[in-house]
């Protein structure tokens, strides 16, 4: 509240004193009550303003306060990506929730069907992770490769070391385009030699995938004594690595991943059954 001060004279609000000199104290009634008035006009001004500024002051405050709110809620950026399988968990989820709720569904599948099937997280996202386009490190040879296609691709050329690390940062298609476009001039002697040691690098890139990545690991030993298999989605794509679609392929990835999880612990190598026998036939 304002107590307005002219000269020596001062005015008490609440008892409505007037304190002057002797002439304002012998002025009169009629003089004393106007300087009674006054007092009272400039308590209500004072009051109307008073109340505008803490008005004022709380919007302000209030703004301030949201914008503090607001940066104090902004996510920051991490320099750590939480590798996704496509199971399409939360972001929120942490990489051992993730790994969990996919270790569950890949058993609940396998003692449901007796058989897993996989491809890209396109087809299937629960069981990507058993195809070699799925991303997860693999140190081999003195180097670090993206996935296991990138690693497979990079063996056909041993004996170039410069052409091999050329595939270290590939991902899958990337890394099976450059391996095709680098070898399709082979001598048939060449692909022959490829040929005779194809599925002993498999099984060597297969169980570094398997062995060097916990979490994978888990997900492999979590389909049991089922029988795995590429399962490819178009007819003459695959009939060697996966099943050619209609199960006439010979599914060498998928015997070299069984024979990965007997050596991890697991189950070795089972035939097909007769759930995916009905699987194939359904197209």
């Amino acid at each position: 509240m304002i107590n307005p001060t002219q000269g020596n004279k001062k005015i008490y609000l609440q008892g409505a004193h007037v304190n002057n000199t002797q002439s304002v104290k012998n002025s009169g009634p009629i003089f004393q009550d106007s300087l009674r008035l006054g007092a009272a006009s400039t308590d209500t001004l004072s009051s109307f303003f008073s109340k505008i500024w803490s008005g004022v002051t709380t919007f302000f405050k209030s703004i301030a306060n949201g914008f503090t709110r607001l940066f104090k809620s902004k996510p920051t950026s991490d320099s750590t990506t939480t590798r996704t399988t496509g199971n399409q968990t939360p972001s929120s989820a942490t990489p051992a929730t993730q790994t969990s709720s996919l270790k569950n569904k890949i058993q609940e599948i396998a003692a449901r069907d007796g058989f897993v099937w996989f491809y890209k997280k396109e087809e299937n996202p629960t069981t990507a992770a058993f195809g070699n386009f799925y991303n997860s490190p693999i140190q081999l040879w003195g180097m670090t490769f993206k996935c296991a296609e990138g690693a497979f691709q990079a063996a056909k050329f041993k004996g170039n070391r410069a052409v091999m690390q050329r595939f270290q940062n590939l991902e899958g298609d990337a890394a099976w385009k450059l391996g095709r476009q680098l070898s399709q001039h082979w001598t048939p002697e060449q692909k022959s030699q490829w040929q005779s040691i194809n599925r002993d690098v498999m099984r060597e890139v297969v169980k570094a995938k398997f062995s060097q990545n916990p979490e994978l690991k888990e997900l492999l030993l979590a389909t049991r004594k089922s029988f795995l298999v590429e399962h490819i989605p178009v007819k003459g794509r695959d009939a060697f690595w996966g099943d050619d679609h209609d199960g006439t392929g010979q599914n060498w990835l998928g015997y070299v991943l069984m024979e990965t999880r007997g050596q991890l612990g697991g189950a070795g190598p089972v035939g097909r059954n007769q759930q995916y026998n009905r699987f194939i036939r359904q197209g």
